[in-house]
């Protein structure tokens, strides 16, 4: 089968394994009966991947190749300037607003925040979006993957800021110059580490962007002021 690289998944748990081989990846999960598995295989750098589907229900089978597909893309992306990174993403005014953090730290809650009390926002994506480097600048896109969230937008913005969000018995906003502001958006992108080749990439275009889209840090609470408070330093001309 090859190395095995890791077995830690949120979404499939003690079902998962990722095998690296000399020439290629192989991502296999035990399907619910438990007696046969969904096997990929994917190129290195994931140009091309085959998918072996297993006895299964129809809602599984949609769940798993949801996903996978999910995967294969957040590689292949890597090497048309593309990132897929997790986050929580608003569109206020034509433009995008990605909120970073760790599961449970609250993007969902402050994004709703933003739809209930800032003026002109709009939901663009809950979980995956994208981030491309193109001829436009940076953009941030919807994609089919957006989590629990049903918001599945083939929307493209310009990239007004990130926001990383931690709880915090108060709300204040600092910004993230240079390496600070690499290091806060780095562990929210989509990249397999055991390919260099793509890590890489992914290190390469993150430095772009972030060369190009502020970076701020909110600790803030789950209230209508600290929406205001992050608004008030995305978008300065509207105080």
């Amino acid at each position: 089968m090859g190395m095995l690289r890791t077995d830690e998944s949120i979404a499939w748990g003690d079902r998962f394994r990722f095998y690296e081989k000399e020439d290629s990846f192989i991502t296999t999960i035990v399907n619910e009966q438990g007696n046969a598995s969904w096997y990929l295989r994917s190129e290195r750098n994931f140009a091309q991947s085959t998918l072996y589907i297993p006895p299964s229900s129809a809602e599984e089978q949609g769940a798993v190749i949801t996903w996978m597909a999910m995967m294969i893309f957040g590689q292949a992306s890597l090497l048309h300037d593309t990132i897929m990174i997790h986050a929580s993403v608003v569109n206020h005014q034509g433009k995008g607003v990605a909120f970073l953090g760790k599961s449970g730290t609250g993007k969902s809650t402050h994004s709703r925040l933003w739809l209930q009390h800032i003026p002109n926002t709009t939901l663009l994506n809950d979980d995956n979006p994208a981030i491309r480097i193109g001829s436009e600048g940076i953009s941030i896109y919807g994609t089919p993957w957006s989590g629990k969230t049903p918001c599945y937008k083939n929307e493209r913005l310009p990239l007004q800021g990130f926001v990383r969000l931690q709880q915090a018995p108060s709300n204040e906003f600092e910004w993230q110059e240079g390496f600070k502001g690499f290091i806060a958006v780095l562990p929210s992108c989509t990249s397999i580490r055991w390919n260099k080749d793509l890590f890489s990439n992914m290190n390469t275009i993150l430095e772009q962007v972030i060369a190009q889209v502020p970076v701020g840090y909110l600790k803030c609470l789950p209230n209508r002021e600290a929406a205001e408070l992050c608004q008030s330093f995305l978008f300065p001309q509207e105080q």
